[in-house]
C-alpha cells in the first residue's frame, strides 16, 4: 500500500471515529434538551445504520488480520536450498530383458552403483547402498550387462529422472520398461542422508 492510500485510510479512520462519538451524543442531547423533530429520529435511524456497518466492517478487518496472522506464522513450503540425496530403497524385477534373467546394473548420473543377477518376481533391497548427493535432478539408469562390448553391447533398459521435487515424499516409484523389460524402482528424495529409515 502506498503513503497516499495509507493517509487516506488513517484520515477516513479518523473521521469515522469522530462521526461514532460525535453524531449519538449529539442526538442524545436533542432527545433530552433539544426541540423534538421528526428528521431527528430519522438521522438516528441513518447512525445506527452506519453503526452496523461499520461493526461489520471491524469485524472483517479482524477476521482478515487473523488470517493474516496464521499466514505468517505457517511454515514455510518452500524447499531448502543446497543439495539433497538420493536413497535407492528397492528394484523389483517383473520382467527380464532375458529369459534366462538379467545381469542388472544401476547407474546414478552415469556412475555405476549397482549390479546383481535378476530374474522374474526378484526383489533386490537397495538401503544398504550409501544416499547419493544432487542438486536439481539426476538419472537413474538400468542396463542388462551382456558380456563383452565387441561380441554383444550392454543392453539399455530405461531411465527413471529424480527431481528435487521430489523432496521428503516418501517412497516413490519409477519403471525401466525398453526392450521388453519391466523393472520397478523405489527410491526417496531426502534432505539428509541421516534420513534413511
Amino acid at each position: 500500500m502506498d503513503k497516499l492510500t495509507t493517509e487516506r485510510w488513517a484520515i477516513l479512520g479518523i473521521f469515522v471515529t469522530l462521526v461514532m462519538g460525535f453524531v449519538p451524543l449529539y442526538i442524545s442531547y436533542l432527545r433530552d434538551f433539544g426541540p423534538v423533530r421528526e428528521d431527528i429520529f430519522l438521522l438516528t435511524g441513518s447512525v445506527e445504520a452506519i453503526q452496523d456497518q461499520l461493526q461489520q466492517v471491524e469485524a472483517n478487518v479482524s477476521a482478515l488480520s487473523e488470517r493474516l496472522t496464521e499466514l505468517e506464522s505457517a511454515p514455510s513450503t518452500d524447499l531448502p536450498s543446497g543439495p539433497v540425496w538420493l536413497q535407492l530403497v528397492s528394484l523389483r524385477c517383473h520382467e527380464p530383458e532375458d529369459a534366462g534373467g538379467d545381469e542388472a546394473f544401476l547407474r546414478v548420473g552415469g556412475r555405476r552403483v549397482w549390479s546383481r543377477s535378476m530374474d522374474r518376481e526378484s526383489v533386490e533391497n537397495l538401503l544398504t547402498l550409501p544416499a547419493i548427493q544432487f542438486a536439481e535432478t539426476t538419472n537413474v539408469s538400468l542396463w542388462d550387462e551382456d558380456g563383452p562390448q565387441w561380441l554383444d553391447s550392454d543392453d539399455y533398459l530405461g531411465t527413471v529422472q529424480v527431481s528435487r521435487d521430489q523432496l521428503e515424499q516418501g517412497d516413490v516409484t519409477g519403471s525401466f520398461t525398453l526392450d521388453g523389460a519391466n523393472y520397478e524402482l523405489t527410491y526417496r528424495v531426502i534432505s539428509s542422508p541421516n534420513n534413511v529409515s
